[in-house]
């Protein structure tokens, strides 16, 4: 079995160009080879379109590739010059293929836009048709040759998206190359700046999981479709502190801080006393030093993906030792009021 090589996406349109004096003023003649179809498995067709053709009476076209990456298997009319003389020859030991086709008689030739031939293939990786050279003449019915400009396919780039977004009305915005007739981003058409190559379009996000359609036009009316996905989160996260409770009473300067952080989407940032804290599956358990006698305020962020917060805070109040006091008898003040002895020994006092 042929191994094929990866293609990479060249398309090289060599074309002998001839102005004859009696076409001056026509319209121009414009060629395009499509994105490839898939067929089925590494199989695909390429089209060759043209459009706004004025007295079109023949064509040739003579395809030079590399028989290792490209296996020709047939090229097929389009249907543009409908009646005539046509010939088709391949041949991938020399990897050359040619195609004629031509009008008959004293008849004018063909005008409009259409399909010149079809050109069915077999390629490994993204199927593009990679050659050599691609010699397309074209002659009107006073064979003469006439001026083709080759037109490139639309390449639409959209500026990145944020994955996650607390935002409902964002702007798609991007750059584009080749001639386009219009983009639509979810049915609605774009604001287009030709001459910078540029659009945008505002967009309303639901929440969720937002696909954002991307279809191009070109000016062949081919239609070229793909989605950008995006979430709208306007959720803000949940802290739940388990110990210790909001203004407990300690003659402990040490205590151990305990709870967890929940989010639909994921946690980005999460801070106690704006010092960042990983978190291990959501959870916290850390040891924080109370700063002065009296109350001490612990303070709570949590930042999730989508940049919705949510601040927290418990009072602590930190008390000194009552003369006479004992170390055992404030430990076992501290069990009963469900205080527990995690990194550092915690002393609750009843209020």
């Amino acid at each position: 079995m042929r191994h094929f090589t990866t293609i990479i996406a060249i398309i090289v349109i060599l074309v002998f160009v001839f102005v004859p004096s009696n076409v001056e003023g026509k319209q121009e003649t414009q060629i395009k080879i499509s994105p490839p179809e898939t067929i089925g498995g590494n199989k695909f067709c390429t089209r060759v379109l043209i459009r706004g053709a004025t007295d079109i009476y023949g064509i040739s076209a003579i395809l030079q590739y590399d028989p290792e990456e490209l296996i020709v298997d047939e090229i097929n009319p389009g249907g543009f010059l409908c009646d005539g003389f046509e010939k088709v020859s391949v041949d991938n030991n020399q990897g050359k293929a040619l195609y004629i086709g031509t009008k008959t008689g004293d008849v004018k030739g063909v005008d409009g836009d259409g399909e010149l031939f079809c050109v069915t293939y077999e390629s490994d990786g993204n199927g593009h048709l990679t050659y050599d050279s691609f010699d397309i003449n074209l002659s009107d019915s006073n064979i003469e040759q006439i001026y083709i400009n080759e037109i490139e396919n639309p390449i639409i780039k959209i500026n990145p998206l944020p994955e996650y977004t607390n935002e409902k009305n964002i702007v798609i915005s991007g750059d584009y190359s080749g001639e386009i007739k219009g983009i639509y981003i979810n049915d609605i058409s774009a604001e287009i700046d030709i001459d910078e190559k540029l659009f945008y379009c505002p967009v309303i996000l639901e929440e969720g999981e937002n696909a954002i359609k991307v279809i191009c036009e070109d000016i062949f009316g081919e239609v070229f479709e793909f989605n950008k996905f995006s979430v709208l989160d306007t959720i803000p996260p949940k802290i739940y502190v388990d110990k210790p409770k909001d203004g407990m009473k300690t003659y402990s300067r040490e205590i151990q801080v305990i709870g967890n952080v929940e989010d639909e989407i994921g946690i980005r940032e999460f801070f106690i006393n704006d010092v960042p804290i990983e978190l291990n599956n959501g959870k916290f358990d850390i040891g924080i030093t109370l700063e002065t006698y009296g109350v001490n305020t612990i303070c709570f962020e949590a930042i999730d993906k989508a940049d919705n917060s949510t601040y927290d805070e418990i009072n602590i109040d930190f008390r000194k030792r009552a003369s006479g006091g004992t170390k055992e008898k404030d430990k076992t003040s501290n069990e009963e009021d469900g205080g527990q002895k995690g990194k550092y020994e915690v002393q609750d006092i009843e209020k």
